[in-house]
């Protein structure tokens, strides 16, 4: 049995397709959206009200509209020679964390709060959750075959992406999809821990949208924290002795797990937590390094 479900989705007309979709995360700040039509006005919106009202407003002049009937939706977003495949659906929360879907990051409390208010108010599912699996060369070759039909929805966005996406209403290719989908056994939460969390709490039975792409495709990229301070250099080498060990190095390291890198006054040093923790490094820098 599939993982993954088909649902039905709320999405835009063609025509305003481009009006309604959000720009990358590195083009928000210099970015003005339409404030009748964009989405990034109702996903930053710092009211949750006002964010469900925009919402609404949207649905009522008909700029999106709910699917009458369960589909599957094919994604297919294109930068240069880099490719990624996905396909959307819902999941079933009885399948998480009993190792058919797997998360890995930990969560705060107040976010869950955030989310969870954020979930119960608009009863909509805004934006997907990012999940990631394991396939073989034949399984891939299969998911290429699935994406030769001319897609529904098709634009370029200003960080020369391109964005595709399918509806399929094919009784013959939604087969195609469940035959593919039932070959994979596990799903990885890449984003969306809280999200899922806040689903968890609500004690309502919701399942969630996810975005799954082929681990193959998908590119771990390094999170970085930069830190401003005046304090002289010997200070900050007394906080850190406090609860790490420091080594300077002199060329580049394959990092093993507890090490974690840090560049400090022009030279890059290793620190290793004086106790071992199964915590994640993000975790521990935040509980130590203050």
């Amino acid at each position: 049995m599939s993982l993954i479900k088909p649902f039905n989705g709320l999405r835009p007309q063609k025509k305003f397709a481009r009006e309604v979709s959000s720009p990358n995360i590195s083009y928000i700040k210099s970015y003005k959206p339409n404030k009748k039509l964009n989405f990034l006005n109702i996903l930053n919106n710092s009211s949750i009200t006002m964010a469900k009202k925009m919402l609404q407003k949207l649905e009522e002049k008909k700029i999106i509209k709910q699917d009458k009937y369960n589909h599957f939706y094919l994604y297919r977003i294109t930068h240069d020679k880099k490719m990624l495949l996905g396909i959307v659906g819902k999941i079933n929360l009885e399948n998480y964390d009993d190792k058919k879907i797997l998360g890995h990051e930990e969560t705060f409390s107040n976010r869950i709060k955030k989310k969870k208010e954020q979930l119960l108010k608009f009863k909509t599912q805004i934006t997907p959750i990012y999940t990631s699996y394991k396939i073989n060369n034949k399984s891939m070759n299969s998911l290429k075959k699935l994406f030769k039909t001319k897609p529904n929805y098709k634009l370029k966005t200003k960080d020369n992406c391109k964005h595709e996406l399918w509806v399929i209403k094919n009784l013959k290719k939604k087969k195609l999809i469940e035959n593919y989908l039932n070959k994979i056994k596990k799903i990885y939460i890449c984003d969306g821990h809280h999200r899922i969390q806040a689903m968890l709490r609500s004690k309502k039975k919701i399942a969630p949208m996810v975005i799954a792409f082929p681990e193959k495709q998908v590119n771990i990229l390094d999170y970085n924290r930069v830190i401003k301070t005046n304090l002289p250099m010997e200070k900050i080498k007394k906080i850190i002795f406090k609860y790490f060990s420091i080594k300077k190095l002199n060329k580049n390291k394959n990092l093993k797990k507890g090490e974690i890198e840090i560049y400090l006054n022009k030279h890059w040093y290793i620190i290793k937590p004086l106790k071992k923790s199964a915590e994640l490094d993000v975790i521990i820098l935040k509980k130590l390094i203050k």
